[in-house]
């Protein structure tokens, strides 16, 4: 045998060797997450991989009742799972596909103008959105109500705003009736492309986006805007029947301020590491970088389904 065969065959069993002795292969923690929880959660992989150096975070981004569907309709497993409406894992996950709802963060609806848009100066010059979503020229972005939290409560709050809005900006049943289909989008994440691109005039998508991508936006009456859970009262006035989606069927909700809740659930893979992303985001650190993408961390998650869980 000649000196390169041998080199050959001794490259190919280290190769071997290395194989069955090398690196362990990487763990695949897997996050459903809602639209609106995407920046955070990528600023928050290099701490993670402090936490778990061998964990390979995978975090699928869409409408938060998707997210659900894919536990209770499709059955894949997620190490954790977050909604930008707390009530849909009570709602569709406990306690067949999880023990427990922890409510950790709430976000604010605003009103987000394309910055190239003619509305952006028509606002700046005092004119009410109420008012000019009205013109049939401005195209009005919106997300699926079947899909994203933030879609239902967008109608919710053209509703709620006919309830607190003088007279002359009583205007919320009209502008629902103007939104198009065309204009819709799956989730917040897409509205923000939309808006970027000028495929939309103005689009209903949350605070953190908005600030996050750098968005003009009209700051909605508190009354409406679901940002503050001391409101719920006012909120409650509003109602919407959400669609069908897949084996999910409609439901009946009521305004409620805009909670975020996690959970793990009972199918995870890696529950420990679900567990352990949960807690960084709940930390110091996690609460430092969800403020820099405007999302406000609850001083205390609201847990509901367990009386102990290692958040902490």
């Amino acid at each position: 045998m000649t000196s390169g065969c041998v080199n050959v065959a001794l490259l190919t069993l280290l190769a071997l060797v290395t194989a069955c002795h090398g690196e362990p292969a990487p763990r695949h923690v897997t996050v459903f997450a809602a639209a609106s929880m995407g920046q955070v959660l990528d600023q928050l992989r290099e701490p993670f991989k402090a936490i778990c150096v061998d964990c390979d975070l995978r975090v699928e981004i869409s409408g938060s009742r998707v997210g659900v569907a894919k536990i209770a309709d499709q059955h894949l497993p997620a190490d954790l799972v977050i909604t930008a409406d707390a009530d849909l894992i009570d709602d569709v996950l406990r306690p067949e596909h999880t023990a427990f709802n922890a409510a950790f963060a709430v976000n604010a609806l605003v009103l987000a103008v394309s910055p190239d848009s003619s509305v952006h100066a028509e606002l700046a010059r005092g004119s009410k959105w109420q008012q000019v979503l009205l013109e049939p020229e401005v195209r009005i972005g919106h997300a699926d109500p079947a899909q994203a939290p933030v879609g239902y409560r967008t109608l919710m709050a053209l509703d709620l705003n006919d309830r607190v809005a003088s007279d002359n900006l009583k205007t919320g049943a009209q502008i629902a009736a103007r939104l198009d289909r065309k204009y819709m989008r799956d989730d917040v994440s897409k509205l923000t492309v939309a808006l970027a691109t000028n495929a939309v005039d103005v689009a209903f998508i949350y605070l953190s986006e908005a600030e996050q991508q750098s968005l003009q936006f009209v700051r909605l009456d508190p009354r409406i805007d679901f940002s503050d859970h001391t409101k719920n009262d006012v909120y409650a006035t509003a109602r919407y029947t959400t669609p069908a989606l897949a084996s999910y069927p409609a439901r009946n909700i009521r305004g409620t301020a805009a909670l975020y809740g996690l959970t793990v659930p009972k199918n995870a893979e890696h529950p420990d590491m679900g567990y352990a992303l949960a807690r960084l985001l709940l930390s110091p650190k996690g609460r430092e970088v969800a403020a820099k993408a405007h999302v406000t961390i609850l001083s205390h998650p609201r847990v509901s389904g367990a009386s102990a869980l290692p958040l902490e």
